[in-house]
């Protein structure tokens, strides 16, 4: 694998923007077969990327999932939204629940989808929301609690 710092860049490829990475040479890393990539500076392993939902109305209507850094598929492209990787886990949206839920490098659910929203803030807190309202805390690892317990309501 490849562990030297990517440049995400857009191709034209059959006439519409796709995504793919150089490395510091300017030769193509990962191929251009992506319409999005969140790739992290030094990320080293697991990058989300999203490719068209077929019959998609919206050009940005995206199926996440996660390659490695020569654009290969290591979980398969199955989530309506994706977080990066932190350390073990990562916050995914599934297409049929249409909740939020934290998921392993494998794609394996850890904590199924029962959150309607997610989100980060500054310091590597994130939060999550359930209907009836209850908003949850957590931070990066070694941080604060990381079991889904109640810090905030």
């Amino acid at each position: 694998m490849n562990s030297k710092k990517l440049y995400i860049l857009s191709f034209v490829k059959e006439g519409r923007p796709y995504k793919g990475a150089v490395n510091s040479k300017g030769e193509v890393i990962i191929p251009p077969n992506f319409k999005q990539i969140d790739y992290e500076n030094d990320q080293t392993e697991l990058i989300p990327a999203g490719i068209p939902k077929p019959n998609a109305e919206h050009a940005m209507d995206l199926d996440w999932g996660y390659i490695n850094q020569i654009g290969e598929w290591k979980i398969k492209p199955q989530f309506d939204k994706l977080t990066n990787f932190y350390n073990e886990w990562a916050f995914a949206k599934s297409k049929k629940e249409q909740k939020w839920g934290k998921i392993d490098k494998t794609g394996a659910w850890i904590k199924n989808p029962t959150y309607q929203e997610i989100g980060l803030f500054s310091d590597g807190l994130v939060w999550a929301k359930k209907i009836p309202v209850s908003t949850f805390f957590w931070m990066r690892p070694g941080k604060l609690n990381l079991h889904w317990t109640v810090l905030i309501n």
